[in-house]
């Protein structure tokens, strides 16, 4: 699915435009040239070992949205009527036990030719558990959603390390993050979440947004309707483009864009989070 030069960044390897334009036979060209090698070969080797995939290189005009944190019981179902009134698939990034919650819900994003991705069971930062732990968050998930679900994962708050990402990848799983990111956490309007997200809506891109916030910094946040206007602006001005799910943007010719990404919560920053579930609703 990717080739080398998919997960290196800027030109080609061999493309001088990455070195000085002095005289190639020269020590300090050469060895400039040797150096700039072996960094792009050390990523490429980290990339291809523990690498998320970002984005993909795609010579199609598609890209994917990808929806974290759900089902919820109200934005849910309306994400839904939208994405079908564009003709718009998406991936969806669910939670077991929201899925353990609204069944009809995972059944409907199903049968609408949408995924469902593994956000593990009940998005705890796999920084704060054991391997043991992450895996019986994985295994949970699996045993909720069955055949439905797909081998993608994004960990709970892009939360990962180098022996977490392994476990997920000898679960079986592809470890998927984005490229286009909105900070719809907050209570930001559309304009702003849209304006966040505008350069990068192209193709290959992986967008994240939220139809649902399992934790959040204030218990209001958890509004998705200016998320929902964001989306329909996304697929109104992008007519252009087609929004498919992370597997069928990551088909050939396409090629994944693999990064090393890791990273750990602040100190605080779990202490602040309140859980927005079960919904009064």
């Amino acid at each position: 699915m990717c080739s080398r030069q998919s997960f290196l960044p800027g030109p080609p390897l061999d493309s001088l435009s990455l070195f000085p334009q002095e005289n190639p036979l020269s020590e300090k060209s050469l060895l400039g040239r040797c150096r700039a090698k072996a960094w792009h070969w050390r990523y490429a080797v980290k990339a291809y070992l523990a690498g998320s995939v970002t984005h993909a290189d795609t010579p199609e005009p598609k890209l994917a949205l990808t929806f974290d944190d759900g089902p919820h019981p109200i934005y849910t179902p309306q994400l839904l009527d939208l994405l079908k009134s564009h003709g718009a698939r998406a991936t969806f990034f669910v939670t077991g036990e929201q899925a353990a919650r609204f069944p009809e819900l995972i059944t409907r994003i199903k049968s609408e030719g949408h995924e469902l991705g593994c956000h593990s069971w009940d998005h705890t930062s796999f920084r704060t558990l054991s391997l043991p732990a992450q895996w019986r968050q994985i295994r949970r998930w699996e045993a909720e959603l069955g055949a439905r679900g797909s081998k993608l994962f994004r960990p709970p708050f892009g939360h990962q390390s180098v022996l977490t990402h392994w476990l997920v990848r000898l679960c079986g799983y592809q470890v998927i993050l984005w490229n286009a990111l909105a900070e719809d956490w907050q209570d930001d309007d559309a304009v702003t979440l849209y304006a966040r997200i505008a350069d990068r809506i192209k193709p290959g891109a992986i967008v994240l947004l939220h139809d649902n916030l399992v934790d959040a910094l204030e218990l209001r946040f958890v509004d998705r309707q200016p998320v929902l206007q964001a989306v329909d602006t996304v697929l109104a001005t992008h007519r252009d483009l087609r929004f498919v799910t992370v597997s069928e943007l990551l088909q050939a010719p396409a090629h994944a864009n693999r990064k090393p990404v890791f990273g750990r919560p602040p100190a605080d920053f779990l202490d602040r989070l309140h859980r927005t579930a079960p919904y009064d609703v």
